[in-house]
């Protein structure tokens, strides 16, 4: 039997569409639209960022949201591969543990760290062998060392 699953594309798209041809049993294809847009400006962060930055994006209105008082407010969809990520810098922050203890049940640290001990993979730790637990995923991730006492605080 063929069994077909169709993600779209972006991050989570493709976190998900991983995961899932994990399974040698399940094909998955991936949906993605838009321009490769790759260029010395599309990889700038400031220069990305709607409404004024270079890569593509469609701004949608939203109905007024009871937390921004009863505001509208513009999000942005991006237009070429990548997603949002491609508008928003591609940041990656997991969070403290303290924020997902804060969620309620099944979200808890306990609950979601191991899938993040799982997936990362720091990329200064990659020496052959391994000896954390977050080492050898596929999201490759850094520790970014903070430059300026302020940020250490």
């Amino acid at each position: 039997m063929f069994e077909l699953t169709l993600c779209q594309g972006g991050t989570a798209g493709c976190v998900l569409a991983n995961r899932l041809s994990a399974n040698p049993s399940i094909n998955v294809l991936l949906v993605e639209r838009g321009l490769t847009n790759d260029n010395f400006f599309a990889g700038c962060v400031l220069l990305t960022h709607p409404p004024f930055g270079v890569a593509p994006a469609k701004g949608i209105k939203i109905v007024p949201q009871k937390a921004l008082l009863n505001r509208d407010d513009t999000i942005y969809e991006a237009l070429s591969l990548g997603g949002r990520t491609r508008i928003n810098a591609a940041l990656y922050l997991p969070g403290s543990p303290a924020e997902y203890d804060s969620w309620g049940e099944g979200w808890q640290w306990s609950d979601v760290g191991p899938v993040f001990s799982h997936s990362e993979g720091r990329l200064e730790l990659e020496t052959g062998k391994r000896s954390s637990k977050r080492e050898g995923g596929e999201w490759k991730t850094r520790i970014v060392r903070a430059e300026f006492e302020s940020s250490r605080q």
